[in-house]
């Protein structure tokens, strides 16, 4: 499936939606704009979180208005903004768009629920106090996995059987699991607020990434203009989308941290294309300083595998190929039954410069990722 995480630290659960109909012209399936009303969004929450149409200047990106939710980061409460759709009303869409803004840098989670049939997600990195377009395909979606989600028959998306969609913060899922002293993931509570503009449900493709080889399995190449990585550790990273030109001349993503002993900074994300199949993992990569990092993938309720690449330093843009079999179980690695890496389970990945493990002169480091893919066995080089 696809690969996303690091540590045992992304469980997710997830809810529904249903939907409303706006005019109908070629190729908005449905568009919701929130110039007057809310259109059918409505908040749903354990602990007063509020939803408002807001009129005032800098809090809306297009018409008139956006939708303000204002809500809480708690233990054992939670909140969501959620749409009820008619089945059968997106059976059309290939794209979803919409504009999103946070007030804080937070990981945000679209989630859609099928009728009789699997719930699946997609993670949005936004950093704070900036409108982002956001566009999802289906192929954006990973499926729920965890032992309360249910099974779905056909083990895929179909905007056809949507019934119901939300958008929340993700640290409402991760301050359930996370002690508030754990300095590994800091989820800080209080309150919050994001807003939501122009989402359209649309019958056309968006432009397609131009795979690096013919029968790569893309992983992220950026295309859309926001990320969809989260930053962990206690290295204090920052990612962003960088789009300078150098060291790539396409978009990449951006982390910068610092290089302390005891403090690491990771990236993680997930991978929603099937990697079964595919016999290596490619980065396309370059670091201001010398650095080995640590690659890892984790299966959907099994195992963690692991390897270390050398990406030398200079902002030089080098390729890493990483055939999967050199990829070995975490020492600290959950139970796995069969004890190896199935690439139809792969549900996150991450990467963490291993700099933190020894002692090492404090200092800032920047790694550019621009492209992650996965090739097949007569494209790997062998």
């Amino acid at each position: 499936m696809r690969c996303q995480r690091v540590r045992g630290v992304f469980a997710i659960a997830f809810l529904a939606l249903p939907g409303v109909v706006v005019g109908q012209q070629a190729p908005i399936v449905q568009r919701y704009r929130f110039d007057a009303d809310n259109t059918g969004w409505n908040v749903e929450s354990t602990n007063a979180a509020t939803a408002e149409i807001t009129r005032t200047e800098g809090e809306f990106k297009t018409g008139a208005g956006a939708i303000k939710v204002k809500y809480t980061i708690e233990k054992g409460q939670f909140s969501a903004l959620s749409l009820p759709v008619e089945p059968g009303k997106w059976a059309q869409a290939r794209q979803i768009t919409f504009w999103l803004k946070t007030d804080r840098d937070t990981a945000m989670l679209f989630a859609v629920h099928e009728k009789d049939g699997g719930h699946y997600h997609a993670t949005i990195w936004s950093p704070g106090n900036v409108w982002q377009q956001i566009t999802l395909t289906s192929q954006d979606f990973s499926p729920g996995m965890e032992p309360t989600d249910p099974k779905d028959p056909n083990q895929r998306l179909d905007m056809d059987r949507i019934e119901k969609v939300f958008l929340t913060d993700l640290a409402n899922l991760l301050i359930q699991s996370v002690s508030p002293d754990d300095p590994f993931l800091k989820v800080e509570g209080g309150l919050r607020t994001f807003w939501l503009d122009e989402v359209e449900v649309r019958s056309d493709a968006p432009p397609a990434s131009r795979l690096p080889r013919e029968g790569a399995v893309l992983i992220d190449a950026f295309p859309y203009g926001y990320l969809s990585w989260l930053p962990l550790g206690t290295g204090s990273p920052v990612i962003r989308l960088d789009r300078s030109g150098m060291p790539f001349a396409g978009p990449a993503m951006q982390m910068t941290y610092t290089q302390e002993q005891g403090k690491p900074a990771i990236a993680v994300r997930g991978v929603s294309r099937d990697l079964s199949g595919c016999k290596s993992l490619v980065l396309d990569i370059a670091s201001e300083q010398d650095v080995q990092l640590l690659i890892s993938l984790e299966e959907h309720n099994g195992g963690r595998y692991q390897t270390i690449v050398t990406v030398a330093g200079g902002r030089q843009a080098q390729q890493k190929v990483l055939p999967f079999s050199q990829f070995r179980m975490a020492d600290d690695s959950p139970p796995d039954a069969n004890g190896k890496l199935d690439l139809d389970r792969v549900k996150t990945m991450g990467f963490a410069d291993l700099a933190f493990l020894g002692p090492v002169a404090k200092k800032t480091n920047t790694l550019w990722i621009a492209r992650v893919y996965a090739l097949p066995p007569e494209q790997s080089g062998s």
